[in-house]
């Protein structure tokens, strides 16, 4: 298994983060959208900034749900993955907690009440047999 397909599941997420924030400005851009009424009489324009903003969103969202599903699924195929492999269960522990939980080496070292140096070892381990 490769560092690449470690991370898969890393990078989806920072993809998720980020279409989550393009959303959040659409939404806040649509919010405020206000026409300028001047009491002039307009031509209608065929496609308002309100419906360019609402298609927008819509496909953000549409964007966002996709990535959320191959999310779940990258994350199951890691974690069955990762059981397959000849590990200890400390170090599957390790590696999906790091890789699929998307958890920082200082929160593993909490959840699972061990030094940072024997997180450290075990994933150091874990990686030298993977490879």
């Amino acid at each position: 298994m490769t560092e690449a397909e470690l991370n898969e599941v890393r990078e989806l997420k920072k993809e998720i983060q980020a279409a989550e924030r393009q959303l959040r400005i659409l939404k806040t851009a649509a919010e405020n959208l206000v026409p300028v009424l001047d009491g002039l009489p307009h031509a209608q324009n065929p496609k308002s900034r309100v419906a360019s903003i609402a298609t927008l969103i819509i496909d953000a969202e549409r964007a966002l749900t996709t990535l959320k599903e191959k999310l779940d699924s990258t994350g199951a195929k890691l974690i069955a993955r990762i059981r397959r492999e000849p590990l200890t269960t400390r170090e599957q522990e390790i590696l999906i907690l790091r890789y699929v939980a998307c958890m920082n080496f200082r929160d593993i070292e909490f959840k699972l009440h061990l030094s940072d140096a024997s997180v450290f070892f075990h994933h150091r381990n874990a990686l030298r047999k993977l490879q």
